[in-house]
């Protein structure tokens, strides 16, 4: 079967494929606690009815995750789609413009918690699998679909649960996962899709900060706890890291400017890996506020304060502050490098203990030009009047990806967008108010996860 036929099959059904997301958002999986299991049960019902092989594993009361299966020509490669069924919960819920488990269809976009994140991958996944299947078509790997629970939480009750139980199910050499996929313009109507290769890892810091305390009719001490804190928040945010180089992280800033202005990648990359990184960053605000912003984020360390506790009584002056921050890690960075970065950060602020509540590290798959090569071309297929290429990402946060990692798996984020899009936009409407996906997004999701296992080249 050529592409064109698979394409105009999901062109065919994109009333279904459409109602089948809007049914998904209507289950609430907001995590905590998830309850994932009635939509597990409801993609398995569906899956199965397709005749697609497919099972629900429960992590734990009302975890539920369901993986499916559709065998390739050669199994001596396996290739697996990765999605989360959990979501994050639909806070200030009075400010949407759509109830935000409705579903709701405006226009060309649908609505709803996890219309974006990740409720339209899972279905776009699903659906490559129940085209390929209806149609009759044999990808040429086996293609594994799992959709799982827990991921807003840590994936320790979904796609970690299984890795630990019952790693076979999941084993996969290639796995395509969320985190990618925005579409950025470049010069002369280039569009950079741009490629989750690396997720930085995550720690999350209590910084406890004694003072002497005393009546609030006599404030005038250095003793105040929570101005103390004021002061420590401040340094923060003020306070850059020391350079920390990490190989991927240049490569994706040089492809990313090769592509956007026609520059020559490695000058760019060049100025902001060396002490010229402070002129760089103000020239790029100047032509770019957003890609600034995103550079800070994904090249170093970053500390963010969250969360703040002081003070019991209103004439009482605070004796002890606290404050969390949470810290985003690049590949080779731990806790104790945190630790000590902070340490340095609050030097001269006086009575501060620091200590970590927790870690895991940053995880990241080796840039595989096959691999690579094999979702660009599937993507030019399908957009063949656009000058269209890949460039890997730094994700600044995280996902389940860190886990088939584990495994030995390349793992990359890509679910590719329409390039119509603002993509900034894009990024705020995640975990967001008026979360939404349109319709041609979902459609050439689908399109390029069905086409890719037929055309792949590994």
């Amino acid at each position: 079967m050529s592409h064109h036929e698979l394409v105009k099959a999901i062109d065919e059904s994109s009333s279904e494929i459409v109602s089948f997301l809007r049914s998904i958002i209507r289950f609430n999986t907001v995590n905590p606690p998830g309850n994932e299991l009635p939509l597990a049960q409801y993609i398995y019902d569906y899956m199965s009815r397709e005749g697609v092989e497919c099972e629900v594993i429960e992590s734990g009361d009302g975890r539920g995750n369901v993986i499916a299966r559709l065998p390739g020509e050669d199994d001596s490669k396996r290739l697996l789609y990765l999605s989360h069924l959990d979501v994050v919960p639909a806070v200030n819920a009075s400010l949407w413009s759509h109830d935000p488990f409705s579903g709701d269809v405006e226009g060309d976009w649908i609505y709803g918690r996890g219309a974006l994140d990740c409720k339209s991958l899972v279905t776009a996944e699903a659906f490559s699998l129940i085209m390929l299947k209806r149609l009759g078509v044999k990808p040429k790997y086996t293609l594994i679909f799992a959709s799982t629970a827990d991921e807003e939480a840590g994936g320790w009750r979904g796609i970690g649960w299984i890795v630990s139980k019952f790693p076979e199910k999941v084993k996969a050499d290639y796995v395509i996962n969320e985190g990618g996929g925005l579409a950025v313009r470049g010069r002369g109507g280039r569009v950079i899709y741009l490629v989750d290769v690396c997720e930085k890892g995550y720690c999350n810091v209590k910084i406890r900060i004694s003072g002497k305390g005393g009546h609030s009719s006599t404030p005038y001490t250095n003793g105040n706890a929570l101005y103390l804190m004021g002061l420590a928040i401040k340094r923060l945010y003020e306070y850059n890291p020391p350079m920390y180089r990490f190989s991927l992280v240049e490569e994706s800033v040089k492809r990313v400017f090769e592509g956007l202005a026609g520059l020559p990648g490695s000058i760019v990359a060049r100025m902001l890996f060396s002490p010229l990184r402070p002129l760089a960053l103000k020239i790029i605000s100047r032509f770019n506020p957003n890609i600034n912003r995103f550079l800070k984020s994904l090249m170093g360390l970053t500390i963010a304060p969250t969360i703040a506790k002081s003070g019991e009584k209103e004439n009482v002056i605070p004796s002890l502050a606290e404050l969390v921050v949470n810290c985003r890690l690049l590949p080779g960075q731990d806790d104790k490098y945190v630790l000590s970065v902070i340490r340095d950060a609050l030097s001269g602020i006086s009575g501060f203990e620091v200590e970590s509540l927790g870690w895991f590290p940053a995880s990241y798959s080796d840039i595989d030009l096959k691999f690579f090569n094999s979702m660009e071309s599937t993507l030019k297929l399908l957009m063949p009047n656009i000058d269209v290429k890949l460039a890997p990402f730094v994700m600044p946060g995280s996902s389940d990806s860190r886990f088939l990692r584990s495994l030995g798996a390349k793992v990359y984020g890509f679910s590719p967008m329409n390039p119509n899009l603002n993509y900034v936009e894009l990024m705020n409407l995640a975990h967001g108010v008026n979360e939404k996906i349109d319709v041609n997004s979902l459609l050439l999701s689908t399109k390029f996860l069905a086409t890719l296992p037929l055309t792949i080249n590994i």
